[in-house]
């Protein structure tokens, strides 16, 4: 229906078009050949849904120049086309500031500072990786009895026994 639409040039349908067209690739239907709006819309209908909706709704625009491939040596390639998604974008800058120049648009490139504040953005924490217990020293495993029974250990206990102590908990 939307195919027809374009074809028979209506402006509600050629609007979206570019307005679509515009979000994925960052300009708008280009109106120098006969068919460029029947092109542009085969164009869009290569992209899934779920880009579409990541390309619409990001902070953060990859320019049509570069490529970003995040994490380094991982294969996973992200370009004006495809779209970043704000989580991953964000990391990428906390790891390498100095790639903004990446980025066409950013939260803060509209100001005259362009200043890249990510404050404002979900903390991504890694978790906390715990040591396992039986390679804790003695004062380390003294203190894990503390917070896990609640109370001192006594002095007399020897490593075996605080850690079947606190396992046992």
């Amino acid at each position: 229906m939307l195919i027809y639409k374009i074809n028979k040039r209506e402006q509600p349908a050629i609007k979206e078009l570019n307005r679509l067209h515009r979000i994925a690739f960052g300009e708008p239907v280009t109106v120098s050949c006969s068919n460029c709006h029947i092109k542009a819309y085969r164009k869009l209908l290569s992209l899934t849904l779920k880009e579409l909706e990541t390309m619409e709704n990001q902070n953060f625009k990859i320019k049509k120049s570069a490529l970003i491939e995040y994490p380094a040596r991982s294969g996973q390639f992200y370009s004006a086309s495809k779209g970043i998604e704000d989580k991953v974008a964000i990391e990428y800058l906390k790891q390498f500031p100095q790639l903004i120049k990446n980025f066409e648009t950013y939260p803060g490139s509209e100001s005259e500072t362009k200043v890249l504040d990510l404050s404002s953005f979900e903390k991504v924490e890694e978790p906390i990786k715990e040591k396992p217990l039986d390679r804790m020293n003695k004062t380390e495993l003294q203190a894990k009895y503390k917070e896990v029974i609640g109370d001192e250990a006594d002095a007399d206990l020897d490593k075996k026994d605080l850690i079947i102590a606190i396992k046992g908990k």
